[in-house]
């Protein structure tokens, strides 16, 4: 048990994977959403379902594959949390000028 994103669902989208995770992994952030760029489901009826959607709709598979990706790039990069953490410390630092 653990706390936070799952990591191995963020490397698997790094990766331009259509990862797969429950819906309880998916609601860990408001980044995942089903069927654009993760695949969420809540039992195997539900998964064996969207899999098979996902077969036979190549454009929907690579749809969500492209998502994934631009989600990592857009929110998830190096360059974007060292902006993020460059930010709180100014504001840090002009609270206490």
């Amino acid at each position: 048990m653990g706390s936070g994103l799952r990591l191995k669902l963020l490397h698997g989208m790094a990766l331009g994977k259509v990862v797969f995770a429950t819906e309880f992994d998916v609601k860990t952030s408001k980044l995942f959403k089903d069927m654009y760029n993760i695949v969420s489901f809540n039992n195997h009826t539900e998964f064996v379902k969207k899999l098979e959607l996902l077969e036979k709709n190549a454009d929907l598979y690579q749809s969500i594959k492209d998502n994934a990706i631009r989600t990592i790039n857009d929110y998830l990069n190096w360059n974007k949390y060292a902006e993020n953490v460059v930010n709180i410390i100014r504001e840090l630092e002009r609270g206490y000028n």
